[in-house]
């Protein structure tokens, strides 16, 4: 069991990136004399903020948070925001295929695992420059189509067809520049979250994980009385006993204390899609100790 606290990154992370800024998907920028409604969306500069209130000529970079929130960045850097659900949208097409390139620095700080959230694509081509030399030290071409279930030509032609949509990679990425290329025929391609730090080693995982997602449709009435579902977003969630050395246990309480409140990478065993979320921890504790090994609960669930 492993978690990775992430570096922060900035707009000036991204050194380049071919899609386009605005973009058909960005909000129209901020005006004054328009009369905004609650949900109502807009931009300046590279945020995005979302009218909690309805209001007129109250500018929401200087807002005190009554009327606005920030709900993430345009789509050129929708990658690097803190959420999954804003997404860095493909703007160039050539022969049919839709392509996002960017380069991401992650500066000086120490990182071996590089997440990547939130994909719609079916190639990922990940290149590793050496920031002082521009060398390219590495470089990873990933299939995201999992063809684990076919198993007969009609499963091959015609389906379903399943895709990746979180790629963990470990890689040692100090001082290092990365370049991200994903890929896909007919519609754009997407890119949720980028995420990159250092793994940090909790305890063994134990036989028992439960996987499994949360629903957060509603049940709503018209207002003839008749009920419906009113779909909403899925979460994937975790829930983890762990076992670890009993000298580890205050290590372990500090990590997940630093951990409150953000968004890390928790990676259950391996690198396999179920085991991995990005989000962030419900509940921790620890169970059970004696002289040589604890037992702790993880309750994870992951960013929409």
């Amino acid at each position: 069991m492993k978690i990775v606290i992430p570096e922060p990154l900035s707009t000036a992370s991204v050194l380049s990136s071919n899609v386009a800024y605005p973009s058909v998907s960005d909000p129209a920028v901020w005006n004054s004399a328009t009369a905004y409604k609650i949900g109502d969306v807009c931009r300046i500069d590279y945020i995005i903020y979302e009218a909690l209130k309805a209001n007129t000529n109250i500018n929401p970079s200087t807002d005190t948070g009554d009327n606005w929130q920030e709900a993430g960045l345009v789509s050129k850097f929708a990658l690097i925001d803190r959420y999954i659900g804003s997404k860095s949208i493909a703007t160039a097409e050539e022969n049919g295929v839709w392509k996002i390139e960017c380069q991401v620095d992650f500066g000086d700080a120490v990182i071996d695992t590089l997440g990547l959230f939130g994909l719609d694509g079916k190639t990922l081509t990940v290149r590793q420059y050496d920031r002082t030399t521009n060398e390219m030290v590495r470089e990873i071409v990933m299939d995201l189509q999992d063809e684990s279930r076919v198993s007969d030509y009609s499963s091959y032609f015609f389906g379903p067809f399943y895709f990746k949509n979180d790629v963990v990679l470990p890689m040692a990425l100090y001082r290092s520049k990365v370049t991200i290329i994903l890929e896909k025929s007919g519609s754009p391609s997407k890119i949720g979250a980028v995420a990159a730090g250092k793994s940090f080693h909790l305890g063994v995982t134990q036989t028992d994980p439960e996987c499994g997602i949360n629903d957060y449709s509603k049940r709503e009435n018209t207002l003839s009385g008749y009920a419906y579902l009113k779909k909403g977003r899925t979460a994937r969630r975790q829930r983890i006993n762990v076992t670890c050395p009993s000298s580890d246990q205050d290590m372990v309480t500090k990590l997940m204390t630093q951990a409150a409140g953000m968004a890390v990478i928790y990676i259950t065993a391996g690198f396999f899609e179920s085991n991995i979320i990005y989000g962030f921890c419900r509940s921790f504790g620890f169970y059970y100790s004696n002289n040589d090994t604890s037992y702790f609960s993880l309750d994870v669930e992951s960013l929409i």
